[in-house]
């Protein structure tokens, strides 16, 4: 029996109440209501911790915070390889894994995990090097590196205390639609001998 093809997708900051196909009227979902609509809403699950990078770890570990240790978002804490997150078992048993978006874990863990990785946020670049988040990276060699704004805001933008705002950056090089075409480009070129499994999270 063939070996299935696994593609997760994560959304960040979503509410699980903010989806049509939760009764929500004031938000318009219509493909992740699709995808409800096809398969599994679990109504009544919830996430082991309400801070990023704990809540990722428990999805990638399968473990709860208080055991795997990751307890606020210091994704810089824990140097060592991790052999069994969820990433990392999948390539054992010879999927080609990859990662686009946002991980917000632990870097060498990605990198132990999977084989493909395309950052768009700045908290899974190097400290020293930005340009080692690939998004970023496109929006320099666009010439609109000044117009990024995703992640923690610098205290001198204009909206910094107020949360939220109307990008600058065009919608074609948005952080969504970068997400979206590296994620369709991943699959497309991919190894078609062996099965994949493939994160795509959105920043």
């Amino acid at each position: 029996m063939a070996r299935p093809n696994v593609l997760f997708l994560m959304s960040d900051q979503h509410h699980a109440g903010a989806l049509g196909c939760a009764g929500n009227q004031s938000v318009a979902t219509p493909t992740l209501d699709r995808l409800a609509e096809r398969g599994v809403r679990f109504s009544h699950a919830y996430c082991n911790n309400p801070i990023c990078c704990p809540s990722r770890v428990s999805f990638h570990t399968g473990q709860y915070p208080h055991t795997h240790g990751m307890l606020g978002n210091y994704v810089y804490s824990f140097p060592d390889p991790n052999h069994d997150t969820l990433a990392a078992v999948f390539r054992r048993h010879g999927y080609q894994t990859a990662l686009v978006g946002k991980s917000h874990m632990t870097r060498v863990w990605d990198e132990e995990g999977f084989e493909h990785i395309r950052y768009c946020d700045m908290i899974d670049a190097e400290p020293d090097d930005l340009l080692t988040n690939h998004c970023f990276r496109h929006l320099v060699e666009a010439g609109m590196a000044d117009l990024f704004d995703t992640g923690t805001l610098p205290s001198n933008h204009p909206v910094h205390r107020q949360g939220f705002f109307t990008s600058a950056i065009p919608l074609a090089h948005s952080t969504e639609v970068w997400t979206g075409d590296e994620t369709i480009k991943f699959l497309r070129g991919r190894d078609r001998d062996r099965p994949v499994a493939s994160a795509c999270a959105s920043p």
